[in-house]
């Protein structure tokens, strides 16, 4: 008798033990949902969109309080009419000469994707960043009028997922994607935008 108890008893410790393990699972009612990945650039909506939060890696997507003292409330993806050229700003806090920050744009100019759709109806993308370099002495001989010149570096180019997740549009974070190996935000990162009502 003594046997069974001891087998009984070990037998609801292990359930009850599996049933805890499971209440730790986290939920992401956002990166959950389903994901409903566009075919063409026709089905992005021609506006501007307000940022509306992230998913970094292994990390549940983090939404921007509104009314906060967060410069990410200012962050924006222009979708033009043609949609061949999306422009992202990123706006982050400066510190100048010790007074209050003030949110600023992270780059000298509107970061540019620029996307295509193939046949199979994967999408592409060029991300192409824009940035002031400063003149050399030689070129400030040639013309001292000219302080810096406009400089273009291609940030990335291949396949980027881009669709709809929980009444939000979904972009891969090409910058963020595939962080080093042993980091709590390895894995893909992706940027979510508030849909026009």
């Amino acid at each position: 008798m003594k046997k069974i108890m001891l087998f009984v008893s070990v037998a609801m410790l292990s359930l009850s033990c599996s049933k805890s393990d499971d209440n730790n699972t986290a939920v992401d009612p956002i990166f959950d949902a389903e994901f409903v990945q566009i075919k063409s650039v026709n089905e992005i909506p021609v506006a501007t969109l307000k940022y509306a939060g992230n998913k970094v890696g292994q990390r549940p997507v983090g939404i921007v309080e509104e009314g906060g003292a967060n410069c990410k409330e200012l962050d924006r993806l222009i979708v033009p009419e043609d949609r061949k050229v999306l422009e992202y700003g990123n706006f982050v806090k400066v510190y100048e000469n010790n007074r209050e920050g003030s949110c600023k744009l992270k780059w000298d100019y509107l970061r540019q994707i620029e996307l295509r759709s193939n046949s199979s109806g994967d999408m592409s993308a060029k991300v192409i960043q824009r940035y002031n370099r400063p003149a050399t002495k030689e070129e400030l001989e040639l013309d001292p009028k000219i302080k810096f010149y406009v400089e273009t570096t291609n940030e990335y180019s291949g396949k980027i997922e881009i669709g709809f997740q929980a009444g939000y549009l979904r972009i891969e974070d090409t910058n963020l994607s595939d962080v080093t190996e042993g980091s709590q935000n390895k894995g893909k990162s992706y940027l979510y935008f508030h849909l026009p009502k």
